[in-house]
């Protein structure tokens, strides 16, 4: 599974859609020829009509199990995609409340919002990609000092008390939004799903060996399965939401990164004013 994960995770959706449904399409071909080769006498009109339905009904229940997982993935796919914006906009919150601040104090706070903020991207963000993630080590121990930087904050006026019980609202709604991010990536089609969905379309392959064997059957057949393999790769493209070129990206992130970096100065200004 791991080395699947990394073939996933590595590949462009083409190469994966190619890789599905050339694999489909060859394994297919395999099976009807052996099945020929093993049953080689004809099949009656009544035995072949009742063999297609058979796979016909197996490839109907793969594919609305196939769909259904789909638009499961897609949709946990956008709920992902808001957990990160929603994260992006918690950091932000706290970056404002510190400028807001007003004290020499927060400085070491404002750059440990920067580097937790610089973890979730470079530390955490490609553990996500794995089949189970609990996030990164190093991203915790960002997260940590940035709420300690924040319980050492010693307000002198009512606008800093104020702005600081702000601080510890948005931090915490900071800490759940992270957490829900974790826990969107480990979102995933349930493994019976899978297989039900594998099950099925290789048992329908074997109801192929009915036709006669000739190159267009074969080239029928082969195309017929080429697309169910690849709708098979586009639920594993979507089945991680922070995998491949389908993954949530975390530019939203970067980019409040880039505006902390760009307002350091401007804020070290206004503290020493």
């Amino acid at each position: 599974m791991n080395y699947l994960n990394l073939f996933l995770n590595s590949t462009p959706n083409s190469i994966i859609a190619l890789v599905f449904g050339g694999t489909a399409a060859l394994l297919s071909i395999l099976i009807f020829i052996l099945g020929r080769k093993l049953v080689s006498f004809t099949f009656e009109k009544e035995s072949a009509d009742l063999a297609i339905k058979v796979q016909t009904s197996l490839l109907g229940f793969a594919v609305l199990i196939l769909a259904f997982s789909i638009g499961d993935a897609r949709s946990n796919l956008t709920k992902a995609n808001d957990a990160v914006d929603l994260e992006a906009s918690q950091i932000r919150h706290v970056g404002q409340l510190l400028f807001s601040y007003g004290n020499e104090e927060t400085i070491a706070a404002h750059n440990a919002l920067i580097n937790f903020a610089s973890s979730v991207v470079n530390d955490e963000w490609p553990l996500l990609s794995e089949i189970t993630s609990a996030g990164s080590q190093k991203t915790d121990a960002e997260l940590r000092n940035l709420f300690q930087e924040i319980n050492n904050l010693k307000p002198t006026s009512k606008h800093q008390e104020a702005v600081k019980v702000s601080l510890e609202t948005n931090l915490e709604a900071l800490h759940k939004s992270r957490d829900s991010v974790i826990d969107k990536a480990n979102n995933q089609v349930p493994a019976l799903f899978w297989v039900m969905i594998i099950s099925l379309v290789l048992v329908s392959m074997v109801f192929n060996f009915h036709y006669k064997l000739t190159k267009l059957n074969c080239l029928l057949i082969g195309s017929h399965m080429a697309t169910v393999g690849i709708a098979i790769a586009l639920l594993a493209m979507l089945d991680a939401p922070f995998r491949g070129q389908t993954a949530v990206s975390s530019n939203a992130i970067a980019n409040q990164i880039s505006k902390l970096n760009a307002s350091a100065v401007e804020y070290e200004l206004k503290v020493k004013e």
